[in-house]
């Protein structure tokens, strides 16, 4: 059995409207998985994030 951590990133803007900005799927959840989902999320437009682990 393979174990793999996958994460939703909702994205809500100043009107309060909800969107999903990509799903991702890793084996671990490091400092550098992390990095890169950031990193991905700011090329693609993201300018300000608030982290709300649940």
């Amino acid at each position: 059995m393979v174990k793999k951590a996958v994460n939703i990133i909702l994205g809500i803007d100043l009107q309060g409207y909800k969107d999903i900005l990509g799903f991702y799927i890793g084996e671990s959840e490091s400092a550098k998985y992390w990095l890169s989902i950031l990193n991905s999320l700011k090329a693609r437009g993201l300018k300000d994030i608030l982290i709300y682990y649940a």
